[in-house]
C-alpha cells in the first residue's frame, strides 16, 4: 500500500530552492492523469480485488 500510495498519491518536489512540486511517479509513466486521493487509492484497491 505504500508503494501505491507513494506512486499515485505523493507528489515529491522539484530539485533546488523553488520548492515547485512535481506530477506523480504515476503520472509521469502515464498511468494517472490526475493526483489521487488516499480514498481513492484505497476504493480502486477494494474494486480490483472484488473481482
Amino acid at each position: 500500500m505504500f508503494a501505491a500510495t507513494y506512486n499515485f498519491c505523493w507528489q515529491t518536489r522539484k530539485p533546488g530552492k523553488t520548492g515547485k512540486k512535481r506530477d506523480t511517479a504515476a503520472m509521469m509513466a502515464g498511468l494517472a492523469g490526475h493526483v489521487w486521493s488516499f480514498d481513492e487509492l484505497f476504493d480502486a484497491v477494494l474494486a480490483r480485488t472484488q473481482d
